[in-house]
């Protein structure tokens, strides 16, 4: 019995490693314009000797609010971002294409997927956001958080 349980867990991790690129491909470049209004490219920053964290969320995802609310990817940027040692670039996207942008900024409860937020997503961070929605599909996004 044990083994089994075993093997059905395995199988089951196994499947949601499947679901992000395959190894050694190259990451589709990202280019959109940020909700503040700035043009982003993420080949751009890369070419530019940058490491870049992307940050794959969706406004209703309880997981993606907690690690967003833990300030963890902001306490990163502010070490190693551009008022740092500049040598990270961060980028938070929002790609759930059921999801409009201004869910970003506002709470919205009682909602299913897609029309909920569970808070003002701007908050406690300095890096960009934006709402793109091609990010999932290019990205083979199968799950949040990412």
């Amino acid at each position: 019995m044990k083994n089994t349980l075993l093997l059905v867990v395995g199988l089951l991790c196994a499947g949601q490693a499947l679901a992000q690129l395959d190894d050694y491909t190259n990451a589709p470049n990202i280019q959109a314009t940020t909700i503040d209004g700035e043009q982003y490219d993420l080949y751009a920053q890369l070419d530019s000797g940058y490491t870049v964290i992307i940050d794959v969320m969706a406004t209703w995802c309880p997981p993606c609010w907690s690690w967003h609310e833990g300030g963890y990817f902001e306490d990163l940027y502010e070490t190693y971002g551009p008022n740092g040692t500049d040598e990270l670039r961060m980028i938070m996207v929002e790609s759930d294409s059921r999801t409009p942008e201004d869910l970003l900024t506002r709470v919205a409860s009682g909602g299913t997927a897609g029309t909920t937020s569970l808070g003002d997503w701007t908050e406690g961070i300095t890096y960009p956001i934006m709402n793109a929605d091609q990010v999932a599909s290019d990205y083979d996004i199968g799950y949040y958080p990412t």
